[in-house]
């Protein structure tokens, strides 16, 4: 019986297509990649298929990769076992899209390059909450995050089972000017009473769930107090 042939859909397109051979790498010593990373970059290349163009500045005769360092030798491992690349056409190949970046010398390639490994944000702990717990796309952040490479960003623990923010109770931290308490409750009953009673609108991270207070739309940080005893008792 003749062995299966192990293909990998081409999920994007590109004003052009290039081969493995053809490309260049510009950035040399720039970025390391341990083992972990680049099975993770291989994991998301079998998952979801080859969905992004390299981006190539050509340079005369040379293609010099822009962008795509990493993938370039996960690909080029692929092939070599025997992985197929297939384009929307149905045609199997070794052209991957790839769209073409001006410049007007190496030296300005290399700043573009710079600027492409630039990070012009922030992820926030209530942003990453939002978007992975929108209404009808929720994303199961528990089954993905191990073949991730995000950002670090202060957020409560996605652990399975019991954060460690919760552990040694009573605590709290301060991030920001802003009080975070952790509350532990028997059930999900009772964290939807003290939801309702306090006016909270909470959201999910894993098992974990947590509430802006006052929340975003009617948030004023300065009319915060803590009605404790003046004595600190």
């Amino acid at each position: 019986m003749a062995e299966a042939q192990k293909i990998i859909p081409i999920t994007c397109t590109g004003t052009s297509a290039i081969s493995i051979s053809e490309l260049v790498d510009l950035q040399g010593n720039l970025k390391s990649r341990t083992a972990e990373q680049i099975g993770k970059l291989r994991n998301q290349i079998l998952k979801h298929g080859f969905s992004f163009p390299f981006f190539v500045w050509k340079d005369k005769k040379i293609n010099y990769t822009l962008d795509g360092h990493g993938r370039t030798g996960v690909v080029k491992t692929l092939l070599e076992e025997g992985y197929l690349f297939k384009n929307g056409s149905g045609e199997t190949t070794d052209k991957l899209p790839c769209d073409f970046i001006s410049a007007k010398d190496k030296k300005e390639a290399k700043e573009k390059l710079l600027a492409l490994n630039s990070q012009f944000g922030k992820i926030t702990e209530q942003g990453f909450n939002d978007f992975i717990n929108e209404l009808n796309f929720e994303i199961d952040f528990e089954s993905i995050k191990m073949d991730l490479e995000l950002p670090e960003f202060e957020m409560v623990s996605l652990n399975n089972g019991i954060s460690e923010e919760l552990l040694g109770l009573p605590e709290f931290e301060t991030f920001d000017g802003k009080l975070r308490i952790a509350i532990a409750f028997d059930n999900e009953s009772e964290r939807e009473k003290y939801d309702t009673e306090y006016n909270l609108r909470s959201y999910k991270s894993g098992k974990t769930w947590s509430a802006n207070y006052p929340y975003k739309e009617k948030q004023d940080l300065n009319s915060l107090r803590y009605d404790g005893d003046s004595d600190g008792e």
